[in-house]
């Protein structure tokens, strides 16, 4: 349960500044298996493989062929340009890149929810780290940057909005989570609030604080934030909330996760009762109740085939019934998992990708998976079986350098 300022918590303040099952023979050298036999055997395996696809497809060019455009944010130092959009026809599953925009590793970002302003962060050192404000036409994919500013942290990975006219940026080196607030030009102004944190864990990388990840809840009340470093899940009240769309931070309390864990990533059901914490270090998936700012852990399931130690991006599709859990470094992939009534887990599958699927996003419909490879350079096209939650690999790819975030233009 999530509970009130502890020892634990430790932070200064600063103001102003998918696998499918096949048929299978099994025979001794004693009696080979009949010629007929494997040829049974083959040509229904083929087929199954086939059914599979043409279902996919089948489910994929059913859906309304509204085009979704996208925008990717990239390492740069590798032949990227920085920020990208592109536009995918989800009948034809044509895709195509609309325009581009100079801008040093912006690893994440965030699209207004009027489609007409894009914000990243730019993940460098102490000093050299951004904000960036981009405009953005949604009918041509259209960008311009207007502006950045300093992060006030190092290596920040992750910005989203605290509300209408704040932005929350993660920074992971620094161990800070820094707020923004917006011009009514779109700009970024300077920051206007840094929280610093001090805990630390038992692995080699936890010898400092390192926030990952933030996240408004459903309810709209709370922001959640992990720190990697910390083993920790720090959950803050939204306040001073103010008619210009403004808003600041008071700290709720935190949730000690298991040593070693280093929580990377969260996700919220759909219905705002349960939120899912994604461990990069354990590989794990950590279910939790939720209820106004309180998390009661219910279950802890291993996201990996094998240890990993990579656990990446985790997320619910729209109809809140299945779970999914990317995992780099070994056996790349993404888990599957169906939830139940209750909130708790059961494994689906596990579906191999590209290398270092370190970010990947579910259309509104939840009908694709959309899964940004970062060291194969390409944004990879799933189906989604709707019956089982299962991916179906669609064979149309975005090529983009070093993609590792993806967002839907609304």
């Amino acid at each position: 349960m999530a509970r009130a300022c502890s020892t634990t918590t430790s932070f200064t303040r600063a103001l102003g500044s998918a696998c499918s099952s096949s048929p299978s023979f099994s025979a001794t050298s004693e009696s080979p298996p009949p010629l007929w036999l494997l040829h049974f055997l083959s040509t229904t395996i083929a087929m199954h493989k086939i059914l599979s696809l043409m279902s996919a497809l089948s489910i994929t060019t059913s859906a309304a062929a509204t085009p979704l455009t996208l925008v990717v944010g990239t390492y740069t130092g590798s032949g990227s340009r920085g920020v990208y959009t592109c536009r995918i026809d989800p009948a034809s599953l044509e895709v195509e890149t609309l325009d581009s925009v100079q801008v040093d590793n912006p690893s994440y970002l965030v699209v207004a929810p009027d489609g007409r302003h894009v914000y990243t962060v730019g993940e460098n050192g102490p000093g050299k780290s951004r904000v960036n404000a981009l405009s953005l036409d949604p009918a041509t994919g259209r960008m311009q940057l207007l502006g950045s500013v300093d992060a006030q942290c190092a290596d920040p990975c992750h910005i989203t909005f605290l509300s209408p006219r704040t932005l929350s940026v993660a920074g992971y080196s620094s161990g800070t989570l820094v707020l923004f607030d917006l011009n009514d030009d779109g700009t970024v102004t300077q920051a206007v609030e840094v929280l610093q944190f001090h805990a630390t864990s038992i692995k080699r990388n936890q010898a400092s604080s390192h926030i990952h990840y933030t996240a408004v809840a459903p309810d709209g009340r709370h922001l959640l934030a992990t720190n990697l470093g910390g083993d920790l899940v720090y959950v803050f009240d939204i306040v001073k909330r103010t008619a210009r769309g403004t808003a600041r931070l008071q700290l709720h309390g935190d949730v000690q996760v298991a040593p070693g864990t280093g929580p990377r990533h969260l996700a919220f059901a759909p219905d705002g009762r349960h939120c899912y914490v994604l461990g990069e270090l354990s590989d794990d998936v950590l279910a939790y109740d939720y209820d106004d700012g309180r998390l009661g852990l219910l279950q802890t399931l291993n996201a990996a085939l094998r240890p990993a130690h990579g656990g990446g991006d985790i997320h619910i599709d729209p109809s809140g019934r299945y779970l999914y859990a990317s995992v780099r470094l070994v056996d790349d992939g993404i888990a599957i998992y169906k939830i139940g009534p209750d909130g708790r887990l059961t494994r689906a599958g596990y579906q191999l990708t590209g290398r270092h699927p370190r970010n990947f996003m579910i259309t509104p419909d939840g009908r694709l998976l959309l899964c940004a490879c970062r060291d194969d350079n390409v944004i990879q096209l799933y189906s989604i079986d709707p019956a089982t939650g299962l991916l179906t690999r669609l064979g149309r790819d975005l090529h983009v350098s070093k993609p590792v975030c993806i967002k839907l233009v609304p």
